[in-house]
């Protein structure tokens, strides 16, 4: 649409892809050498093994760097010579059977060019570079006589599913869904659902909210280059066996899969009001709480989690114990700290070299190496400081918790408690919905927030919501906003908390505020006083009561001197959500204050 109705990208546009694509080829090539160790390929060529290390190790020194300024001769020549390889080229050919992104031949194929002295993106680099959308893109185009702004809601880098943003005046939807998503699978999905379903379910979102009554919808099936050599590797039928056309009927399969989704258009949503009559959205800054709030409701009012739900998450407490390692390793150096034992930064260098990324990939297992390098490093004198010093980095809460509890995540027979059920950070893909029966009433809440990495979660519009669970840290006020130095974390959950009170598509819901964890603030208190970052706070500097006041009070300042919101439906709380007993007590409150008379009028069951 840039090209074609807009103006274009200017040279200083295209100049500024080029560390972004920079760092897509790099990524493309440690995707195939890590599948090449899963799927058992050896390289043609060993020396080309030392060349995979070689970029894997300048990919992994740090996990959100999302460019690469400039390609070294000997980064090129390392990617040329892996690129060649009758391995790789096997393993190419296999990609089906692991995530590879589309565009992987395309750059590999112009490495010679793309790494040229004098490189400027073309048109067709600039199509297939993926740049991630974060927050909320908007473009204006002008087809005279009509001007159109089309408002990209896109997700963060790695988001699986593109979710609608509702505005004011929206006449036209357009959702793009991929012809080859019958044969894809969410990585940190613990259901292994095919992103065909969830894009199919997300549609069916659409069509039965009445926000879009009016609205027009344009359905795009998209990748139809692509979708041939997919149905040739996997018919349409070994996923969905009621499809009734030959294997490599293409123009059937498409038509199948378009039909999949016009399916969905009679509507269905007296039916969902009848079952679900009292609709709960969860919104909060990345790492506030709220997929742990989700979890505590479901051990709490739910059916808890069965045998095969904990064992799935386990490659994922292994992948957060990594990372947690990695992070102060990281730490170490740039606040200048030294191991006690020299030898631990030989285990160090071994968990950071390791082939696998941080925010894409789970460890099926941690091998006895690797859980004695953890141990080690854990008990060096020089990590201990850093980690005493974690409040000049980001490192997630349950650090200490996992790495003191090494010995038994480790054990052969491991099934994760309730504690570390808990703690392990999942990040939500799309929308996670889960359904919870009280005396009188059913609830559904459904947490809306973003991926690993993401840095606002913004406001998904539904149907029929009554209420909004809105959780913020109190650790925010000495948290920064990744790339953005001069702004907290409390800031932006403050703007996100004020486009809330000013949505009318909220004004009839009741905000329930969750001031969260509780348990982590005196000390973070002791380690930086709020008057630090907010000089009008006038309470002594280990006042921890007061600061917590001080912090709920600047929220409930946004609120809107109008009838519109009143103390009867704006219900502030501390909690913490690792806390089972606070959760229960707190949401039991909110039930009686806030479900009592906005739910028990709805007939029972």
């Amino acid at each position: 649409m840039k090209f074609m109705y807009g103006r274009g990208y200017s040279i200083e546009e295209r100049r500024q892809l080029i560390p972004i694509i920079n760092k897509q080829i790099v990524d493309i090539i440690c995707c195939i050498c890590h599948a090449m160790k899963t799927l058992y390929i050896p390289f043609e060529k060993s020396q080309n093994e030392n060349y995979a290390c070689l970029l894997s190790t300048t990919n992994s020194d740090d996990d959100n760097y999302e460019s690469i300024l400039t390609l070294s001769p000997q980064m090129i020549d390392a990617i040329k010579h892996i690129w060649s390889d009758e391995g790789i080229q096997l393993c190419y050919r296999r990609r089906r059977e692991y995530r590879l992104t589309d565009s992987a031949k395309y750059f590999l194929d112009n490495i010679s060019r793309i790494s040229g002295e004098n490189y400027m993106p073309n048109d067709d680099d600039i199509l297939r570079v993926r740049i991630p959308t974060t927050g909320i893109i908007s473009k204006d185009f002008q087809f005279f006589p009509y001007h159109l702004q089309i408002v990209d809601v896109g997700g963060q880098k790695r988001e699986r599913r593109k979710w609608i943003h509702c505005f004011d005046n929206v006449t036209t939807i357009i959702f793009f869904a991929s012809l080859i998503e019958y044969d894809q699978y969410i990585a940190d999905d613990p259901s292994k659902q095919n992103l065909m379903e969830e894009s199919l379910a997300l549609f069916h979102i659409i069509l039965s909210s009445d926000y879009f009554s009016n609205a027009s919808i344009i359905l795009f099936l998209n990748k139809t280059d692509l979708f041939p050599e997919r149905i040739a590797s996997k018919p349409l039928r070994h996923v969905y066996p009621e499809f009734d056309g030959a294997d490599d009927d293409v123009e059937a399969a498409k038509e199948f899969i378009k039909n999949k989704y016009l399916s969905f258009i009679p509507n269905t949503r007296s039916v969902e009001e009848n079952t679900y009559p009292h609709f709960t959205c969860s919104i909060g800054n990345a790492e506030a709480g709220k997929s742990t709030f989700l979890k505590q409701m479901k051990l709490i009012h739910g059916q808890g989690f069965k045998e095969d739900e904990k064992r799935r998450l386990i490659p994922f407490i292994y992948r957060q114990i990594l990372s947690v390692v990695r992070c102060i390793c990281r730490a170490m150096k740039m606040l200048h700290i030294r191991f006690e034992n020299e030898r631990n930064e030989e285990y160090a260098r071994v968990l950071s070299s390791s082939t696998y990324d941080d925010a894409e990939d789970s460890i099926s297992t941690l091998s006895p190496r690797m859980v004695e390098a953890i141990r080690y490093i854990w008990s060096d004198e020089g990590v201990k400081t850093c980690y005493g010093r974690r409040r000049e980095y980001r490192l997630p809460d349950s650090a200490k918790y996992f790495l003191d509890d090494i010995d038994r995540i480790s054990a052969q027979n491991f099934t994760p408690n309730e504690d570390d059920i808990l703690r392990v950070r999942i990040p939500t893909t799309g929308i996670v919905q889960e359904d919870f029966e009280f005396s009188h009433v059913r609830l559904r809440i459904v947490d809306v927030g973003g991926q690993k990495t993401e840095r606002r979660k913004w406001i998904h519009c539904f149907d029929s919501v009554t209420s909004v669970i809105f959780l913020a840290s109190l650790l925010e006020y000495d948290q920064k906003v990744d790339d953005q130095l001069e702004q907290n974390l409390m800031e932006e959950s403050l703007g996100l908390f004020r486009v809330i009170l000013k949505s009318d598509y909220f004004c009839n819901a009741s905000i329930i505020l969750f001031l969260n964890k509780t348990d982590l603030f005196p000390e973070r208190l002791a380690g930086k006083p709020i008057r630090y970052v907010y000089p009008e706070f006038d309470g002594a500097d280990n006042d921890v009561q007061a600061a917590r006041e001080f912090i709920k009070n600047k929220y409930l300042s946004l609120v809107p001197k109008s009838e519109r919101y009143t103390e009867k439906n704006i219900y502030p709380h501390f909690t913490c959500s690792v806390d089972s007993k606070n959760i229960r007590i707190v949401f039991e409150s909110v039930k009686d204050t806030v479900l009592a008379h906005n739910l028990y009028y709805w007939t029972p069951y």
